[in-house]
């Protein structure tokens, strides 16, 4: 490490033992997921509710990615007390997030909307497909996969100049 490296302030989102401020995002991920599930508890309990769009069921889409959504601030929320996260803590953010989505629906009806299966169903997708991807990356699988693959992403096209990539052989 040079001098200048030490120098250089570090944009880390967890808080600072010795000072006990918050670094970077780690004020907005804090704030930002409790505003967004009172937000969000808000929309899916305004009565009579309707969406349009130009595909079938587009409720469907926004529950997919309402929870998407939930699903990454929460990650990012647990981020801001333990970075990296431990390995169990996919599991609870996503038996957190499927038990919210039960109650969810099930409180709807409440204010006169109807609670559906499908609309859990999209909730979970969309937490799952989340949670999946962040716990990949969590363990270094994107990295991984990237080297697997080199740097043509797996084609050969971009191998290298040592890669040993001929061309093939002229017809005839």
């Amino acid at each position: 490490m040079t001098p200048t490296d030490a120098a250089e302030p570090r944009h880390d989102p967890t808080p600072s033992p010795s000072s006990g401020r918050l670094r970077g995002w780690a004020h907005w991920y804090r704030r930002a997921l409790p505003a967004y599930w009172l937000f969000l508890f808000a929309l899916t309990h305004f009565p009579k509710l309707s969406l349009s769009g130009p595909v079938e069921r587009p409720d469907l889409y926004s529950h997919f990615i309402a929870f998407g959504l939930l699903a990454f601030l929460l990650w990012r929320f647990g981020e801001t007390f333990r970075r990296p996260l431990g390995s169990g803590f996919v599991w609870i953010a996503g038996a957190v997030i499927l038990a919210y989505g039960a109650f969810d629906e099930l409180t709807q009806e409440l204010v006169g909307r109807d609670a559906t299966i499908e609309d859990w169903l999209a909730n979970a997708c969309g937490a799952t497909l989340v949670l999946a991807a962040l716990e990949v990356n969590r363990r270094g699988g994107w990295r991984r996969l990237r080297r697997r693959l080199g740097p043509g992403g797996g084609d050969g096209a971009n191998a290298g100049a040592g890669a040993n990539v001929s061309p093939p052989p002229p017809p005839g």
